[in-house]
This record gives structure tokens, sequence and C-alpha cells, in this order.
């Protein structure tokens, strides 16, 4: 007999045994051959041979008539693993206790996946009695089981001697690959926690990765990174729910989902894994295997829906076959990818095999050709390792892609860009003369440029020089239209200030910038009001000035802009007004008490024309103008600029008008409250030459301040005039000095009205009750009435009431009237008009007539002063310089620069009267 034949006959013996095997055994389960004794399982002990297993293949039989019916045989390895099937498995069995005390143990039934598992207990033999304990398996909700864990779970417990027949009955719709054990509950919980460790870290580490891939991705703008990540979280996805972590920490009420999500997350991992290689490898450049694996990604995509939607069976079992397949083509295609070297192939191929080998493994359990045993437990960690390393070198293999492609991207791009610096060099050489050339040309414009700002500004200066300069004459004479010359002054103060900011920004610098500081608000609102009641009197209108006492004293604010706003809106409402009235109320409101921010509200209202609704949007827009106001002057930039500013302010304008009843424009504007320190110019600019004469020898003055650098200006201003002062730094110090009889009493009190403590309506009291008869003069942020309609005959009142910042203009005015003093000659001017002025040096004085020829006055005025300052010697010819300038005087200044007769007229001329 030949080789051949003899391995024929071995094999037909072999396979008679097995038959033989599986005919034999009891036909019903009357009989368990073996009990398990539970006092002998000390950490965990496999349950296959003790019990028997019957297969219910229409899962219709009860408890009771799955133990009567016939067909029963011994459980075996191969037997418990049926992969998809819709029998129902019945396994019975029993457990004794061959120990003199109580023994519990935990029979637990493998996978996690099964949709149903039941236990029942069976009581007597001859007419056997069963009864249902337990119920598990993800259909039923977590909290509904006796044991909380993912994997079915069952306790047995039982008394010394006592015996215990069981029944199984499982049943699912996922693969069935049984693995019964026994445990005792320690063992059990410390082997899970375990598992559950080993799992977690694994799924950390490769959700590490995701996000590593995700940071790649973003840094690099490469989309395979991206699919990467994706591929990852899915992996991780089905390994909690293959697991049952899933279904234990999160999916807790089970159900027909939780049951569909590994094989669902399963197939849409193997989906966006097949994109990815398809990306990393390079394979869409072979037309053969890009349109495979754009069919296979496709397909189980289309397997997830199935399985999502479908018959969980058949389409859970058509995919394994679908994963296979992709399996065999990403091996395939890894191979041809390598023979034909593309970057990547041989590294993927490597990374795949040890996840390959884990997957086919898996797949056999499925399918039921291998037991649970082999993906399970430190299985199952196997195969997390196995995608982890995968994983890793898939990531590592693309960073050291990119960053290849990178170098190489920078390589020829530093190729280029010395190319390019070569080509450049030579345009630049090219180019650099003809720069050249236009740069002494840009020289000669800004040459010519800041000789034309030169000129221009003392062309608009001088004017507005000579204005204020007769403005101060007015003030210093002390004339009832005095406060006319303060109007002028301040308009034309106001005026220079706008001029000075256009010659800037035609000088390049910004004129744009809000310059805040602490301002007197009152003093501002009265210079408007000033100028509110001359434009409203041009048209026969009557002007009214309304201030809310609740008005802080002094604000942060840009002042100058403010009163350019105020202004421009009272031009506007005198523009369309005749014979009308005009209205401008200041309200203020606190909006953060602690930070002393308040809201001021600046509303100008009048009785003229009106503005239509559709026209009223119109109105703040650059140059401009209605329909009506065609014939009327102006170029439309007002309202625009009011706007800007209260923009700028971080406030609004609101518009309110009604067509032939009038117009109410309101300016909101925040601000915050400080106090009189913070002032930075505590008088007014007033020439010193324009300050009325007057004696004050053998007079005493009284100064009641609380802010140091005005008590100090006072005190100095006065003392030059020969006062003697006393100044005091708060109202009580002036009260007790009032009451003081020892000290002759004063000549005159001037005190602030704001103070801490006593304030100036005390000091006057004190004033009228111990030294009757002596002047009280208030100088004050807040308007004081010296007269008032409204007080009782009674009532003290000031003598006169003066607003800061200080005029010392008019103050002293105010001092010579309460007090009764007479102008005084300035002895100063007699007695060196008497002697000839020294003059400067011949190179001084061409520069005096330098800008005679000019005409700039406001120049001519520093170099004046700046002569008084470095010659004192020369400060009587300064001060005559000085004069004729602010006058406007330029041909007397001329004649003064000159020698002999000439200079002596001029000199007399410029004395005072």
């Amino acid at each position: 007999m030949d080789t051949r034949s003899r391995a024929i006959l071995f094999g037909c013996f072999v396979l008679a045994v097995v038959l033989l095997v599986l005919s034999g055994g009891p036909a019903r389960a009357d009989v368990v051959a073996h009990a398990v004794d539970l006092s002998t399982v000390a950490e965990s002990q496999p349950l296959v041979t003790p019990l028997f297993l019957l297969d219910d293949r229409e899962a219709h039989l009860d408890a009771t008539a799955a133990l009567g019916a016939p067909g029963w045989q011994p459980a075996s390895a191969h037997a418990l693993s049926r992969g998809y099937t819709r029998s129902a498995l019945w396994l019975t069995g029993e457990f004794y206790n061959g120990s003199a005390f109580p023994v519990t143990r935990w029979l637990s039934v493998g996978p996690v996946r099964l949709d149903d598992v039941r236990y029942y207990t069976v009581t007597g033999t001859d007419d056997p009695v069963v009864q249902e304990q337990y119920r598990a398996g993800i259909g039923t909700p977590a909290g509904a089981r006796r044991i909380d864990t993912a994997l079915p779970v069952f306790p047995v417990t039982l008394a010394p001697g006592a015996h215990q027949r069981f029944l199984l009955r499982v049943q699912s719709r996922s693969a069935i690959s049984l693995d019964v054990k026994l445990w005792s509950p320690e063992a059990y919980r410390r082997d899970e926690r375990n598992e559950t460790m080993r799992h977690m870290f694994l799924v950390g580490v490769m959700l590490t990765i995701a996000a590593f891939a995700v940071v790649l991705g973003a840094v690099w703008r490469d989309r395979i990174f991206a699919l990467l990540a994706a591929s990852i979280v899915g992996e991780v996805l089905y390994e909690l729910a293959y697991e049952g972590h899933l279904y234990e920490l999160w999916l807790r009420q089970g159900g027909d989902f939780v049951g569909r999500l590994p094989s669902i997350a399963g197939n849409l991992t193997v989906a966006m894994f097949t994109v990815t290689v398809m990306a990393f490898v390079g394979l869409r450049k072979i037309p053969l295997w890009k349109w495979t694996y754009r069919i296979l990604a496709c397909a189980m995509c289309v397997a997830a829906v199935w399985t999502t939607l479908g018959d969980y069976r058949v389409s859970a079992s058509a995919s394994i076959y679908g994963v296979f397949l992709c399996n065999i083509v990403w091996v395939a295609s890894m191979l041809d990818g390598w023979r034909r070297g593309l970057p990547n192939a041989r590294l993927l191929l490597i990374a795949f095999a040890p996840d390959c080998a884990t997957l086919f493994l898996r797949l056999g359990m499925a399918a039921g050709l291998l037991s649970g045993r082999w993906v399970t437990g430190s299985a199952q960690v196997w195969d997390s390792l196995s995608v982890l390393l995968m994983m890793v070198l898939i990531v590592g293999g693309r960073s050291r892609q990119v960053y290849r492609a990178q170098r190489a991207a920078q390589r020829a791009l530093l190729d280029a860009q010395e190319k390019e610096a070569e080509r450049l060099e030579q345009a630049v050489n090219a180019r650099t003369g003809e720069l050249q050339h236009a740069l002494v040309a840009a020289d000669d414009a800004n040459r010519s440029k800041g000789d034309f700002l030169a000129r221009i500004s003392h062309d608009l200066r001088t004017p507005l020089t000579s204005i204020i300069g007769f403005a101060d004459l007015i003030l210093a004479a002390g004339r009832e239209d005095a406060e006319r010359g303060r109007v002028i002054r301040r308009s034309a103060d106001h005026m220079l200030g706008m001029v000075n900011d256009l010659i800037d920004y035609a000088a390049g610098e910004n004129p744009d910038t809000l310059r805040v500081e602490p301002v007197y608000v009152h003093a501002l609102l009265e210079t408007v009001g000033q100028q509110g009641a001359t434009l409203a009197a041009r048209s026969g209108n009557a002007f009214g000035l309304d201030i809310a006492d609740e008005l802080p004293p002094v604000l942060e604010l840009d002042g100058r802009r403010l009163q350019q706003m105020i202004g421009n809106l009272l031009d506007n409402a005198a523009k369309f007004t005749r014979d009308g009235a005009i209205r401008l109320a200041v309200e203020s409101r606190v909006t953060d008490a602690d930070r002393q921010l308040y809201l001021l509200v600046f509303s100008v209202s009048d009785s003229g024309c009106g503005i239509a609704p559709e026209d009223q949007a119109r109105i703040f827009e650059p140059f401009t103008r209605l329909d009506g106001a065609r014939h009327t002057p102006g170029i439309g930039l007002g309202l625009a600029i009011v706007k800007l500013w209260a923009a700028r302010m971080g406030g609004s304008v609101q518009v309110d008008s009604t067509p032939d009843r009038g117009t109410t424009i309101r300016i909101r504007i925040p601000a915050r409250a400080v106090g009189e320190a913070g002032v930075s110019h505590a008088r007014l600019p007033e020439a010193v030459d324009a300050l009325p004469p007057i004696d004050g020898a053998g007079r005493r003055v009284l100064v009641v301040e609380d802010t140091g650098e005005i008590r100090q200006l006072l005190h100095d201003d006065l003392a030059n005039v020969g006062f003697e002062v006393e100044a005091v730094a708060d109202g009580a110090a002036a009260i007790a000095r009032l009451e003081t009889r020892t000290a002759p009493p004063p000549d005159l009190v001037l005190t602030d009205h704001l103070m801490p403590g006593a304030n100036g309506d005390a000091v006057l009291a004190a004033a009228r009750q111990h030294c009757p008869g002596v002047p009280v003069v208030a100088l004050s942020a807040t308007p004081q009435r010296a007269v008032t309609d409204d007080a009782s005959p009674g009532a003290p009142r000031y003598d006169a009431s003066l607003l800061k910042p200080v005029s010392l203009v008019d103050l002293r005015n105010t001092i010579a009237r309460v007090l009764g003093l007479a102008r005084a000659g300035i002895a100063a001017d007699a007695a060196w008009s008497a002697e000839s002025p020294v003059p400067p040096s011949g190179e001084t004085l061409e520069e005096a007539r330098c800008l005679v020829e000019l005409g700039a006055v406001s120049d001519l005025i520093e170099w004046a002063d700046r002569l008084a300052d470095e010659q004192p010697e020369c400060e009587p010819f300064a001060r005559c310089v000085g004069r004729f300038a602010r006058l406007g005087e330029l041909a007397k200044i001329e004649a003064l620069l000159g020698t002999g007769a000439a200079q002596r007229s001029a000199l007399s001329t410029a004395l005072p009267e």
C-alpha cells in the first residue's frame, strides 16, 4: 500500500471517531454528568465540559419545554461558537457547595455584545420546576441588572452541602461565541478593573495620537492627517462599543442601537481608513487601485447604513466579508505599491501586518470559526496594541514625508528667491538713478511747501493777533463794554486754535487727536452762550441758556472741540430762524457714581423752518446742503463736524425736527468729573502789559481758595500791585480769621465758593456778621449771582462774582470797582519814557526787521518776550515792540527799529495814556 492510500485510510478513521463522539451522549437533560463544586473555585474556572447544550433553532421554547426537550448534547468549545445564528442556545449544569460555609460565586457569559441572556434555577428531580432568576445582555438596561457590569454576570449563592441546577438561555443578533466562567466576586472585579485600565490606557493613547494628527494637519494644512485622525476616532469608538464600555458608561439604557453600534462603527472606520491608505500611499496615481479603493469605501458606507436600518444578522454577516475583502485589497495594493516604489507602501505594509493578524482572528470568531477566548481579555489588548502601533507608524511616516516635502519646497523657494534677488538687484540699480532724481524733486516740493506754510501761517495769524490785542486793550480799560472785549478775546482765541490745527494738518501732523483735560465747564458755557446771543440777535431771535444745577463745575473733556460743536449748532440754528427763539439747554446725569462718570446732554432748539423726515439722515453728510438752504451761507460741513467729534468723544447726535415748527439737536457726550487741582490752566491767557494798573497800597485782602495753584496765583498778582495779602486754604480758616478781634479786619474778601467743609456762603455770612461793610467777591467754578431777584431782602449776597479760570483783567477791574480805587498811571513807563530805551544788538534788530517785512505779528510778540527774558536791560524796548505788535501797528514797529527821532516818536506813542 502506497503512502497516499495509507493517508486516506487514516483520515477515514479519524472522521469515524469524530462522528462517533458527536453522536454520543444523552438525549435529554435529565442527567448532568458533572456538578461543579463552587467552593473549589478560588479565582476563575471556565465551564465547558460540565455543561450540556440544546440548539433551539426556532427560538420558541420556554425554559420548562427546553428542559424536557430532546437533543441535549455535551457542550464543547466548538459547539459554543455559532457565529451569526437565529437559534436560541440553552445551557444546563449543576452547582453544589462542598464546604461547611455558604459560598457565593459569579457566573459570567461572554461576550458583552449578547442581546439577551437569561438565568433560570431548576428545583426538583421528578417534576422539575423552572424559575427565571436574572436577565442580562445589552437589550436590558444596565440599571435593571443584578450586578452592574458590561458582561452578563449572575450571582450564585449556595448553603453548605446545597445543590442547584441551572439553565442559561442565550439569544443574540450579534455573533455568538460563548465564554462561560465561574468567578469569585473579588477576582472578577479585579480582572474587570485591570482589563478596563488597559483598554482605557490604549484608548487614551490613540486619542492623543488623533489630537496630535489634528494639530499637525492644521499646522501643515495636510488633509491626510485629518483623515487619519478621523480613522483613529472611529477605531476608538469601535473598540469602546465592541468591548461594551459605551454600554457600561454612557448608553446604559441598552437596546437595539447599542447592539448595532459595533458593526456601524467598524464599517465606517474601515471606510475612512481605506480613504486614508489611498491618500497616504499615493494609490490615486494608479487607476486600478484608485477605483477599487473608492468602490470599497462606498461599499463600507453602504454597509454601515445597512447595519443601521436593515436586518442586523444578515448585514453584519455580510460586513464581515466586506472587511475581509478590504484587508485582502490593502495587502495586495501595498505589495503592488512597494513594487512600484510608491512612498510609504512598505511602511504601511509592515505596520498593518500585526493588526491584520488580529483582525483575521476577530473575523474568525464572528464567523463562528474560533472561540471567543481568542478575541477577549488580553487578546483584545493585543489587537488594540497592533492598531496603536499601526497608527503611530502612519503618523510618523506622514510627518517625515511632509517634512521632506517642505524641505524640498524650501530649497526650491530659496533657489527661486536667489534668482529673483539677482533680477531685482539689476532692476534696483536701473531705478536708483530715477529715484534719486525723484527724491531731489520731492525735497524741493517739501521745501516749497514749508515756505508756503510759514508765509500762510503768518497771514492767518496776523489779523487774529491784532484782534486779541485790541480785545486786551478793551478789557484793560475797565469800561462798560469790557464784557464785549472778553467775548472778542475768547472767540479770537478759539479761532486761533482752529487755525493752528489747520496749519498743523497741512504740515503733516495729526490734528484729530482729542486733547482731553480738566475744563471749567461753566466758563466755557458762558462763552458759548455769549456767542449764541450774538448769533441769535443778527436775525432778530431771542436766545436762552439753561444750565442744570447738577452740572459738575470741572469735567475732563476737549473744551475747544466742544465749543466748536455747540457753536456750529448755534450758527446753524441762527441761519434758519428769523424773529424766533433759540435755546441752549445743558443737562447731566450720573452714569457711574464710583468713577464720577457723567453723561452730558447739550440741546440746541430753534423755532425755525424745521427739517423734513426724509432729509434728517442727510444733514450730517459732508458738503451736503438741502434744497431750502441753497441761498444760505455755508459749505455744508458744520453738522458733519459735530457728528465726527461727537463720535470721537464716545457720544452721539440726535435730531428731532418738525417742518415749519422747529428743530432740536442733542449731543450726548460722556465725561468724568474731577477736582480743580487737575486744571492745567488756572488763568486765562492774557498779555501782561494789558492788565489794568491799580494801586493796592495800604489795603489788606483775605484770599480764601482751596486749590494751591490758584491761591498762589491770586496772592502773587495782588501783592504785585501793592495789596497786603492773607491767603487761607479753606472756609473754616477764613471764618476763624474773620472772627479774630486782635488782627485788623481785611478791606476785601476774595473767596472760592465750592470748598470742603465751610463753603463760600459760610464765608460770606461770617464776613457780613463780623466785618460788615467789607466787600466779598466770589471767584468760583460755578455762577454765583451777586444780586438775585428771588433772594429775600435780608439774605446775604456777594458784592461781585467771577468765573474760573481766573481772568486777572476782570479781577483787577472788579477789585477797583468794589474798593473804589482810581486807575493809576504806570510810573515805570514815565520813568523810562524820559530816557532812551536800550535797543538790542544789530543782529537781533535785523531779525525783527525781517519779521516786520513778513508781517509775522505773532512771531514779533514771541521775539519781544524772548528779548525781555534774555536781555533784561532791553525790557522797556521789548515792551514797546510787544504793545505795537498786539495792536497790529507794523509801521510804528518799523520806526521803532530805526534810530534817532523816529525811534523816540514811536516810543512816546507806545506809552499808555
